[in-house]
């Protein structure tokens, strides 16, 4: 029988005409193609044929093979995450519990004291510094001495509270032989003699040259002790002598009028170029004042770094601390003046063992100031 299609059209044809989508005239030329062509007969009954399922066993063994990779692969990755995160714990656990961080300098954790010279081989004077950290989940490890020019700077890391590190206590001893000065997290504790107590370093770190700033009289303010009262203040610099004065919001006690005169000295010997110090209270029928000037003071040196050199116990008290309990002195200061000699207050301001002297001098009998100007 004659057929009009090629064969290459009707095997492009072939799929659609298995379907029954061929309209109905292309189907009927495509049936009498293959009625008289082997080869596209052949081809459209292998394409009827049922076409062979896949082993379902095959195909299982081939999935479990998948689902065994794509576990190894979770697992080697799981792993791997541990691991990091195993290094990664591990040192910051030995960061934080062994190495730790530098204690940064300017914190006043040390106090110290005078030893009798004589343990852990250390032959003279020695000295034994007790350091507390502030945090009380903090210890100390790594400390560091290095000593220059006379001046030992002990310095140390802090840990966090392990079994390593037990609490945040610690104490250290140094030999003083050669030195003249020694500085735990620099800050001065000793110095020419004189064991410095942190008070007093406050007031030293507190010192300006200039007054003309309300900000650095305000870091003064909380160094000298002055009396728990509100007042307001008025700063004299348009001609020296440069003066400060202080208005008072309510009556002073004598006992207040004395503390204020002894913060008054020390903004003296603080302050640079202040020379007066006025305040002022309110009082019955009006006000009244009392000042403190660099002249006042100096007039009063002389005797009483007389009276201080007398005493069996040159230092009794220091200073009174912020709540107001009497702090004591570690050690007893000496009782010569301030090297080269002091001939004013200002020279006092000069080292904390000078400032010591000198706060020293202003809790002893000789310089109780009365509510009447000097």
């Amino acid at each position: 029988m004659k057929h009009d299609l090629p064969c290459a059209v009707v095997r492009d044809l072939m799929p659609s005409y298995i379907e029954g989508l061929t309209e109905p005239e292309t189907t009927g030329a495509v049936t009498d193609h293959l009625a008289g062509c082997d080869a596209c007969r052949s081809l459209c009954e292998s394409m009827r044929a049922p076409q062979p399922v896949p082993d379902a066993a095959e195909n299982a063994k081939e999935v479990d093979y998948l689902k065994a990779v794509r576990r190894k692969n979770r697992r080697r990755i799981l792993l791997a995450a541990l691991g990091t995160a195993l290094v990664l714990i591990g040192a910051l656990l030995c960061q934080v519990f062994v190495i730790g961080t530098a204690v940064p300098d300017g914190r006043m954790d040390a106090s110290a004291e005078l030893a009798d010279g004589n343990g852990d081989g250390i032959v003279g004077d020695a000295l034994v510094i007790r350091a507390m950290n502030p945090g009380s989940a903090k210890g100390y490890t790594g400390w560091k001495t290095v000593i220059s020019d006379g001046v030992a700077e002990i310095t140390a890391r802090e840990v966090l509270v392990s079994a390593l590190n037990r609490n945040g206590l610690a104490n250290r001893q140094i030999s003083l032989d050669g030195l003249h000065e020694v500085r735990v997290f620099g800050v001065t504790v000793w110095q020419d003699g004189t064991v410095i107590h942190p008070a007093v370093m406050r007031m030293y770190e507190a010192r300006t040259p200039y007054m003309g700033s309300m900000w650095k009289l305000n870091l003064v303010d909380q160094t000298v002790q002055l009396p728990e009262a509100s007042f307001t203040n008025e700063l004299f610099t348009d001609k020296e002598p440069y003066a400060r004065a202080l208005y008072f919001e309510r009556t002073l006690t004598p006992e207040e009028n004395a503390q204020m005169r002894r913060a008054a000295a020390r903004m003296l010997a603080l302050v640079d170029n202040l020379s007066e110090v006025r305040w002022t209270w309110p009082a019955e029928g009006g006000t009244e004042s009392a000042s403190l000037n660099v002249d006042d003071v100096n007039a009063l040196l002389g005797d009483m770094l007389a009276a201080h050199a007398k005493l069996d116990t040159p230092v009794s008290e220091c200073l009174i601390c912020h709540s107001g309990d009497m702090l004591k002195a570690h050690t007893k200061l000496d009782p010569a003046p301030v090297p080269g000699g002091a001939s004013s207050v200002k020279q006092f301001g000069q080292s904390p063992a000078a400032l010591q002297l000198f706060d020293a001098l202003l809790h002893e009998d000789t310089f109780r100031f009365g509510t009447q100007n000097p």
